[in-house]
Formats: C-alpha cells, structure tokens, sequence
C-alpha cells in the first residue's frame, strides 16, 4: 500500500497567489471608495440640511473677490451677530441693493448713521472699498467656517 499526494491538494500556484492579492486589493480599493462615497454624502447632508435647520445657515461662494481667504466654490457657514456686534475684520454676508444681492465681504469700517450701525466692506482681493455703505441690519451672518472646495460638493449632490 503506497501513500500518495492527491494533486489537488498541492501548494498554489504563483499565478494564483498574485490573483489572490490582487482580488484582495481590489475589494480594499472597494470598501475605501464607499467610504468616502458614505463621507461624503453625509457631509453634504450636514452642510446642506443639518446646519441651516439648526439656524447656521451655509451659502457657497461663487465669486473670486474674498480670495485667497474664501477661495471660489467654498461653502461658508454663517453665525448669527447683532448689528452692533461687527467689527472691522469681520467676515460677513449680507444682502445689498434693489435684487437683494447676497455677498460674502469684509468689513473695513463701522460707522453710525441716526443711531444705527452702517458698514463698508471690501473683498481681500477687490482694490478699493465697495461702492456704498450697507445698514449693518442688512447681514445674514458672520462667516463662522470657511470650507474650500465645499461649495462645489455642495452644488454637485444637490
């Protein structure tokens, strides 16, 4: 009676072992890119839905005057502020004008005008100041988080 070695049963092949761990390193690639898919779903969930429900509310910027501070395609998150809370510095979005334009500035001077806050600002990247002063009354909020690339996210998954 002699013993023999089913075949079968052999050692694998190297041809088979480099399928194997490129089989493995396909399902981590897998599992990392729905990470990230997951991410940044609830990302866009939190930005979109969570915070604004919550009285933060996020607009995206979609002009290149706060740059390189905001750059174009952020998300800015806003936080309330009381007129007379603003100071030079603040970053802010109000609206302006006859079609209420929303704009994301800073302010370069506070006065008072009939006993009320006024402000001028300026975007970092804009030469001169804007053109008016804007009742302080007029900001939606100061800028709380600036989140690059953001408002892309944002704007694509909504």
């Amino acid at each position: 009676m002699s013993t023999q070695t089913p075949t079968s049963m052999s050692q694998p092949t190297a041809a088979a072992t480099a399928a194997d761990r490129l089989l493995r390193l396909a399902r981590r690639v897998a599992d990392l890119a729905l990470l990230v898919l997951i991410a940044l779903g609830l990302a866009t969930v939190i930005l979109g839905r969570v915070l604004p429900a919550v009285g933060h509310p996020v607009l995206i910027v979609a002009g290149p005057s706060m740059e390189p501070a905001i750059p174009l395609g952020s998300a800015v998150v806003l936080a309330d502020v009381a007129p007379n809370e603003l100071r030079v510095d603040d970053v802010v979005s109000l609206r302006t004008g006859p079609s209420q334009a929303i704009f994301t500035h800073r302010i370069a001077r506070v006065v008072e005008r009939d006993g009320a806050p006024w402000i001028e600002t300026r975007g970092d990247a804009n030469a001169a100041v804007d053109p008016s002063l804007t009742s302080a009354d007029a900001v939606i909020g100061r800028v709380a988080v600036s989140l690059p690339v953001a408002g892309y996210l944002l704007t694509l998954l909504s």
